[in-house]
């Protein structure tokens, strides 16, 4: 699920020029093509070493028994630091599971907006037996720096289990990437 925060939020310097993304019932891989197309030629997320600090803010589960609700929270309620090399090639092709994380071909943006430096998502997922994951994304971004703070939703189905999490992310361009690390991202 981090992995969807920090790609998503990494997705958000890619675009900073009018006319924005506003797109609504969209897949992942037709809001990866909006913005590129929104781009043109020129690269807006400025490739280099980010650093990138990710927190999870909430964690409430429902329909486990507590020692496992609370041993969850303990493991997953904290914050991560860490560097990541983001090459020209990623900043000028992000690709549809920069937006989604995963290749879920389930997923849908029910609404996707980036203007003027700032971004709106909403996409839900469907899983099987009737589970579904639904997030809300908002921030702000510009070359060399994001913010962004999501909200998910999952009931997982048939078990009557439910989890909320919020989560943030920001990052920072802090220079170029070490010798070796550009073209692996």
């Amino acid at each position: 699920m981090k992995k969807v925060v920090l790609l998503g939020a990494l997705a958000l310097a890619a675009c900073n020029k009018e006319p924005e993304v506003k797109i609504e019932n969209a897949t992942p891989a037709q809001v990866a093509s909006k913005v590129r197309a929104a781009r043109g030629a020129e690269t807006k997320l400025q490739p280099g070493q980010w650093q990138v600090v990710s927190s999870m803010d909430l964690l409430d589960v429902q329909g486990v028994p507590a020692e496992t609700a609370a041993r969850m929270k303990m493991a997953m309620t904290r914050t991560s630091s860490n560097l990541q090399c983001v090459s020209k090639e990623q900043a000028d092709n992000p690709n549809a599971g920069l937006f989604a994380g995963q290749n879920n071909s389930r997923c849908k943006y029910e609404s996707f907006e980036m203007t003027g430096g700032k971004i709106a998502a909403k996409m839900r997922c469907p899983g099987e037996n009737g589970a579904e994951m639904l997030m809300t994304m908002d921030g702000s971004f510009d070359p060399k720096s994001y913010q962004v703070t999501a909200d998910m939703n999952m009931n997982m189905g048939a078990s009557g289990q439910k989890m909320r999490m919020t989560m943030k992310s920001t990052g920072t361009r802090v220079g170029e990437c070490p010798a070796g690390q550009a073209k692996t991202g």
